[in-house]
């Protein structure tokens, strides 16, 4: 009896045993996978590790100098620095300490803020600023349009607090990016420039450039006209680079340190307005005879006196310059000019002589406006004026008798015409879409040589729904030699005493 109870309690002890083991073996052989997260440089696996959270917290541990430096609450890691979750039975885990000291010295770490892409379709580029708050973005880009548009004007035109024009005036009626920036939240790396201060942001997108512009100090008889021409620059951007001033009639104080920078934004702003002035019309000059009188006699009979004229234009600006191919202006002319009248004496052998037509005459039809003078522009000389407002196809004729010196056509000027008129004068008609004349020909004031067009460089430059943007005449005066070939260009309003 008692060997029965032996085996039966040997018996029982073998099944708890076998239960015991075969329940140990069912855990280890039925126990679902586990969640891991793998981490990757650049598309290739550098660890494997339990807690991506514990890591990230470790990265912005570590990096307490970029949290100070940038006063931001999180840095993250590099760029190209990836985590995706991964589930497996069998893990062979790397500690979120691998992990970091594989990955503190191949790349800059990251901090979150807001990726400004800024593209010029026209000319195919394309450039990113960083900035970590959007409101610091918006108040510098605005800055940047107040700056062309002006302070006063863009406030107005923002809150719609305009006045209408009642008889002279400039009202704004249209304000866009001609490129629309693109915005999104992102990662950036440290080593970028990060913009923290709106001086330096807004000095950026207006000069490219964050170092210190060239200053000039004021002497004796400079104005602001002379020393934008001495350093390459038009007086409008003379005074965006020294915005204390407001005209070129501005007086200067010698000693007075003022800014000599070229200004080079990074975009641009387009802007429509209405501009209703008066303008001085130029009286003509006559000579007449009066055989009553002696050879000897030669004098002004009648002053000559300036008539007025009120005009309406309608220009566009991108960046503060007008573009070319502005409509005609409208002109109301409110005062007739009187003419110079110079009375002469019989000539000896009887006749007056003929009117020889050598006087200087006006390029393109009338009523035509000038969308941008002779100077420098944008750090390059502007050898001639630029004239639109009559359309494309409109005659374009010599303003003096000559020879027609050169046809071409040329990548910047289009199709262009060179003639050569007495005493070493030479002028110059470009962006024509037809000439009419060929090298050698003899013309004469106001014959038609050509069409006003578009050809060669303009801007706006035409597209396939638009042809015809950017027509206008650009028109060069050069003295003692053919244009860019021994001559002297000089501004062509001086023939017309302007």
């Amino acid at each position: 009896m008692k060997n029965k109870s032996v085996i039966a309690c040997a018996v029982l002890t073998a099944l708890i045993s076998m239960l015991l083991i075969m329940s140990a073996f069912g855990e280890r052989t039925y126990k679902g996978p586990e969640t891991f997260y793998k981490v990757y440089l650049d598309g290739e696996s550098i660890g494997l590790i339990r807690d991506a959270e514990e890591f990230y917290n470790l990265v912005n541990r570590e990096q307490s100098e970029i949290r100070e430096k940038f006063g931001v609450d999180r840095v993250y890691p590099p760029n190209g620095f990836n985590i995706v979750r991964y589930t497996t039975h069998r893990p062979e885990l790397t500690t979120p300490e691998d992990i970091y000291a594989q990955i503190k010295d191949e790349r800059p770490f990251t901090i979150r803020g807001y990726i400004i892409t800024l593209r010029n379709a026209e000319e195919e580029t394309e450039e990113e600023v960083y900035v970590l708050d959007r409101e610091l973005w918006r108040s510098a880009a605005e800055r940047f349009v107040s700056v062309f548009v002006g302070t006063e004007a863009f406030e107005d035109w923002k809150n719609d607090t305009q006045s209408e024009i009642t008889e002279i005036g400039e009202m704004v009626t249209y304000i866009n990016w001609v490129d629309e920036p693109e915005i999104r939240i992102g990662f950036i790396s440290i080593e970028e420039t990060i913009f923290t201060d709106e001086d330096m942001l807004s000095q950026y997108l207006l000069y490219g450039t964050n170092e210190e512009g060239e200053t000039y100090i004021v002497e004796e008889g400079d104005t602001i006209e002379t020393i934008a021409f001495e350093h390459e620059l038009n007086t409008e951007e003379f005074l965006i680079a020294n915005p204390r001033f407001t005209s070129e009639t501005n007086l200067l104080a010698i000693g007075e340190e003022v800014s000599i920078a070229l200004i080079a934004p990074i975009m641009e702003i387009v802007y429509d307005k209405i501009i209703v002035e008066d303008e001085a019309i130029p009286f003509e000059r006559e000579t007449r005879y009066d055989v009553s009188l002696p050879s000897s006699f030669n004098e002004v009979t009648q002053e000559g006196e300036e008539g007025l004229k009120r005009v309406r234009k309608e220009l566009q600006f991108i960046n503060g310059a007008p573009s070319q191919g502005a409509p005609a202006p409208l002109e109301t002319v409110l005062q007739e000019p009187t003419p110079e009248i110079t009375t002469r004496g019989r000539i000896p052998g009887g006749r007056p002589p003929a009117d020889t037509g050598t006087g200087w005459g006006w390029p393109t039809n009338e009523p035509s406006i000038i969308t941008s003078g002779y100077g420098f522009r944008w750090g390059s000389m502007h050898h001639g004026i630029d004239i639109s407002g009559t359309g494309w196809g409109s005659p374009i004729r010599s303003v003096r008798d000559g020879i027609v010196f050169e046809v071409n056509n040329h990548w910047t000027l289009g199709n262009f015409i060179i003639i050569e008129h007495p005493n070493g004068y030479y002028t110059l008609y470009a962006h024509l879409s037809r000439v009419e004349v060929a090298e050698g020909e003899r013309v004469t004031r106001g014959q038609v040589i050509g069409r006003m067009g578009n050809t060669g460089r303009v801007i706006p430059r035409p597209t396939r729904e638009n042809p015809h943007r950017g027509t206008h005449l650009h028109f060069e005066v050069w003295q003692g030699g053919p244009p860019y070939a021994g001559g002297r260009s000089f501004n062509p309003m001086r023939l017309w005493g302007r």
